[in-house]
């Protein structure tokens, strides 16, 4: 569960995004529950909804409290980019302890809430995602990239829309709506794709 920092848990997700006044309803009643007059828009919304739960649209997941986070962070709304991004927020702050949202973790057979996690346990899903290895092999090169400043290795995920931040976390506008699924469509089946080739790479091999 989320708690803290206004944030919630995932259980809880659907039923706070429909709320009256919720900003994502507003967004979903205006640019997706009433797209029935939009059959361009109304098939995307199908083909984004039949691609949402395919194996490309699954990412890699660190230890916890890294998904529950993803999930319950108001500046990420779930989106994977915009979690790469805070890693790299997180990764600059001069604390040792960073304050969370309340999430609970299994650790040795137990429940546990915690509300703080160490610097060191970002720096280290910081330095997994910087690994270049790793963002090829998982095929997450249409997410985010690598930079170099100074020598040292810099996270940047790739907006799903023109002017995502973590300032700016969910398309508000038409357009914005638009980009951002047919982006997400567009993503989702290049790294199916090239998930089969190396899949059938490997079989022929």
């Amino acid at each position: 569960m989320c708690g803290e920092l206004k944030d919630i848990g995932k259980e809880k997700y659907a039923k706070k995004v429909l709320e009256e006044g919720n900003l994502q309803r507003i967004i979903l009643q205006k640019y997706i529950f009433d797209s029935s007059n939009n059959k361009d828009m109304s098939e995307k919304i199908l083909e984004f909804s039949s691609l949402s739960h395919c194996l490309a649209n699954f990412m890699p997941c660190p230890e916890p409290p890294f998904n529950q986070l993803k999930g319950c962070l108001n500046d990420v709304k779930d989106y994977f980019p915009l979690m790469i991004d805070k890693i790299q927020e997180w990764s600059e702050d001069s604390m040792i302890k960073i304050k969370i949202p309340e999430v609970e973790i299994w650790k040795d057979g137990k429940k546990e809430i915690i509300t703080e996690i160490d610097k060191s346990q970002i720096i280290s899903w910081k330095e997994w995602f910087s690994d270049e290895e790793n963002r090829t092999s998982f095929f997450l090169e249409d997410y985010y990239d690598i930079d170099y400043e100074k020598g040292r290795k810099r996270l940047k995920g790739k907006p799903l829309f023109k002017n995502q931040k973590l300032s700016h976390a969910i398309p508000q506008k038409k357009e914005e709506v638009e980009e951002c699924i047919s982006n997400i469509i567009t993503i989702t089946k290049r790294r199916a794709d090239s998930m089969a080739k190396r899949i059938i790479c490997r079989i022929k091999n």
